[in-house]
């Protein structure tokens, strides 16, 4: 995946969730590329090795816990030896060792801003915009999906408390399948507005 914004620097850590589709027990490569000095192809390669589960896991990886790529590195890259989080190009997920298999990844995010933000006012909420992207769409209904079977995570109580606001969409204090339900009518266009 190429990456708009390449810099990274105030960022602490990412994280994502992912799941084994087939229970294979393969090590996974989460690398991230640098910019080429070149401008063709990758730069320097940085990984951090993962085995996934079967059912979905979330994965906090503190970019300090990258470590240089040891068995290829691109013509493009600038043997600096450091993770320059400022001039970043890509991120990718692959098999080690030629391994082979199939898994997912949902919800990837960079978390931990380095320097203490402003206060800003608080959000209202968009029912409906689970993930706060300011977008209702399938990302959402596949959000409430797992959090009714129970495999979504939240990284804080304020972050859960939002959700739960934005998908109680029959506003009855609880977040269930009717919910979920309303979520795909409105999605369908069977239902104009949200909430109801």
């Amino acid at each position: 995946m190429t990456l708009a914004d390449g810099d990274w620097s105030q960022w602490l850590k990412i994280s994502f969730d992912i799941k084994s589709v087939d229970n294979s027990t393969n090590e996974i490569r989460f690398m991230i590329a640098e910019k080429s000095i070149t401008g063709i192809g990758d730069g320097e390669h940085w990984v951090y090795s993962i085995t996934p589960d079967s059912s979905w896991k979330t994965i906090e990886i503190p970019f300090s816990s990258f470590r240089r790529r040891l068995d290829y590195q691109p013509p493009g890259q600038d043997m600096s030896g450091t993770l320059d989080l400022d001039n970043l190009d890509s991120i990718h997920f692959m098999y080690a060792n030629s391994k082979s298999g199939k898994f997912v990844v949902d919800n990837i995010k960079l978390i931990g801003i380095t320097s203490e933000p402003s206060p800003s006012p608080t959000p209202s909420i968009k029912y409906g915009d689970l993930n706060n992207d300011s977008a209702v769409n399938s990302t959402d209904l596949s959000m409430l999906k797992r959090y009714l079977l129970r495999s979504l995570r939240f990284d804080s109580p304020e972050q859960e408390e939002r959700f739960m606001k934005a998908a109680d969409l029959n506003r009855d204090g609880k977040v269930d399948s009717t919910d979920y339900t309303i979520f795909r009518r409105y999605l369908l266009r069977a239902i104009k507005e949200i909430p109801i």
